[in-house]
C-alpha cells in the first residue's frame, strides 16, 4: 500500500487512547480502523486517502495500548499479546495456530479500550463503521459481540476465528448486519481456513456478508482496498 499522509489529519487522544483522525461531516459515518499485531496507527492511515467514498466519512485510527520490542520498529504495538514462539513453532512445521478454540488473553481489556474511545468521540454507535487488519479485526468483532446493537458496519481484513463459542453464542444479536471480510489464500500467519470458518459462523447467525479471497499472504493488496471501498460506500451515512 502507498504511504499517503491526508492533509487534513491530525494527532489526538480519545479515551486514552493516541489516534490518528481524519475529520469529516458531522453527519457522515466515522470509521475506526484498527491496526494489526506489531503495527501502529500510521499502518493503515493511508485508507483515509485511498478509498474514495460516497460521502466524507470521519476516520479514527487508534494506536494500540500496549508498546512492543518488536524488530526494531518503533512504536510497534499490539491490542493483546500473542505467543510468538507458538507462532513461529506452527509456522516451522508448515501449519497455522488455531486461535478457535479458545479466547485470547487481554481481547477483553483491548475491547473495553476501543468501547471507551468511542465513547470519548462522542459519535452514536449505529452510524460507526469498525474494523481491522489481522489482530485489529480479531478486536473490532469481540467489540460488535458485546454491543446491545449492531454498528453501520464491520470490516475484517486478514482475520480468524477467535474464541469460536463466545462468536456462536453472541453473533446472532448482529443479525441485521452486513460485513465484509478479506483473507490471502496463502497467508502464512493466520489460516484461509481459520477465515473461511469465521465467513460461515457470520453467515449462520444471519448476517450478510462473504469472503474475499485473493492470492497472496498477510497484506492488504490493491484490489482488496478497492472491495472494501466499495462496501463502505454502500452503506455510509450520507455527509
Amino acid at each position: 500500500m502507498r504511504v499517503t499522509r491526508p492533509e487534513a489529519a491530525r494527532r489526538a487522544v480519545y479515551g486514552g487512547l493516541d489516534v490518528i483522525e481524519v475529520p469529516g461531516e458531522p453527519s457522515a459515518s466515522t470509521v475506526i480502523c484498527l491496526h494489526g499485531y506489531g503495527a501502529n496507527a500510521a499502518d493503515l492511515a493511508p485508507l483515509a486517502v485511498d478509498l474514495k467514498l460516497g460521502a466524507p466519512a470521519r476516520w479514527i485510527f487508534p494506536d494500540a495500548p500496549a508498546e512492543l520490542e518488536y524488530g526494531g520498529i518503533f512504536n510497534s504495538r499490539a491490542w493483546f499479546p500473542i505467543d510468538m514462539a507458538e507462532l513461529e513453532r506452527a509456522q516451522r512445521l508448515g501449519g497455522h495456530r488455531d486461535f478457535a478454540a479458545f479466547r485470547p488473553e487481554g481481547l477483553t481489556e483491548a475491547r473495553k479500550a476501543v468501547r471507551a474511545l468511542i465513547d470519548a468521540l462522542g459519535v452514536s454507535w449505529d452510524k460507526v463503521i469498525v474494523g481491522g487488519f489481522s489482530q485489529g479485526s480479531m478486536v473490532a468483532l469481540d467489540l460488535c459481540l458485546h454491543e446491545q446493537a449492531p454498528p453501520q458496519g464491520l470490516f475484517l481484513l486478514s482475520g480468524n476465528l477467535v474464541d469460536e463459542k463466545n462468536v456462536r453464542d453472541r453473533s446472532k444479536r448482529l443479525a441485521s448486519m452486513s460485513f465484509f471480510q478479506s483473507h490471502g489464500k496463502q497467508d502464512p500467519v493466520l489460516s484461509f481456513e481459520g477465515a473461511r470458518r469465521l465467513a460461515d459462523v457470520l453467515r449462520e447467525a444471519g448476517l450478510k456478508g462473504e469472503l474475499h479471497p485473493f492470492d497472496g499472504g498477510h497484506a492488504l493488496p490493491p484490489d482488496i482496498v478497492m472491495d472494501l471501498g466499495r462496501y463502505l460506500t454502500s452503506i455510509q451515512s450520507p455527509g
